[in-house]
């Protein structure tokens, strides 16, 4: 897992900061998160199925804010 606030890419636009779209599952060992899947998503459908990020993860720009 890469380091960062969040597992799952963020879901926002201009109007709408919707945060992350999911995340991981992981356990606690000698006082690390030790992941146990990879990156999980979901949408705001019902019902919301669960299903593997396909995705790679982007780094974030120098600047901190996203282009768009």
């Amino acid at each position: 897992m890469l380091p960062g606030p969040a597992g799952a890419p963020l879901a926002y636009t201009a109007a709408d900061h919707g945060g992350p779209e999911g995340g991981y599952l992981g356990v606690v060992r000698g006082g690390a998160v030790v992941p146990q899947t990879g990156v999980l998503v979901t949408d705001a459908t019902t019902p919301g199925l669960v299903r593997p990020y396909p995705g790679t993860w982007q780094a974030a720009p120098a600047s901190g804010v996203p282009s768009g």
